[in-house]
């Protein structure tokens, strides 16, 4: 994916485009990868940080965190994606 290519060539600005606007970061390449495993340095740190953001775990369907404890929230949900012109139902 274009995730994997910009990580594997240490771009840590694109994989951080491309995790805000809704790049998956647990698709496998056909070597069995995330994007994450070949990333050099400093994309790894891009992830650790972009993979909290509710928006980009939303994106990869990684909603455990909301699922088992919503409290953790100090806004509405929607109120965070309303710069991007996105709300839950977009990134459904």
């Amino acid at each position: 994916t274009a995730l994997h290519v910009a990580a594997f060539y240490g771009h840590p600005e694109v994989v951080r485009c491309l995790l805000e606007v809704g790049a998956d970061y647990t698709l496998k390449n056909n070597h069995g990868n995330i994007p994450e495993a070949e990333a050099c340095d400093q994309d790894k740190e891009v992830f650790v940080e972009m993979k909290k953001d509710p928006y980009v775990q939303a994106a990869a369907n990684q909603l455990d965190w909301f699922r088992n404890d919503p409290t953790h929230l100090s806004q509405h949900i929607d109120y965070q994606y309303h710069s991007l012109l996105h709300t839950l139902l977009h990134c459904a």
